[in-house]
């Protein structure tokens, strides 16, 4: 089983699936503008300046880091004190 402060694998594919539709030229990175839209389309507010503090580029993998802190901001809390 996946500990609960991880991403899930169902939860990481859905995270490569959004991803691979704005990385339309399949080359596993997105420029900042790109990058502000998907995150916009996953609900967070992210411009453009914010994005290009991540640099020229970024990658599924720092996608993925950040969804994951996302996730551990507001879930993790809550599953501890159920637990």
């Amino acid at each position: 089983t996946v500990p609960q402060d991880q991403l899930s694998s169902e939860q990481q594919q859905e995270y490569r699936e959004v991803w691979d539709h704005f990385d339309v030229g399949k080359t596993g990175s997105l420029a900042p503008k790109e990058y502000a839209v998907l995150m916009r389309a996953v609900g967070e507010d992210v411009s453009e300046q914010q994005a290009s503090s991540m640099g020229a580029s970024i990658s599924f993998n720092e996608f993925l880091a950040n969804r994951q802190a996302k996730w551990l901001d507001l879930f993790a809390p809550k599953i501890h004190v159920l637990v």
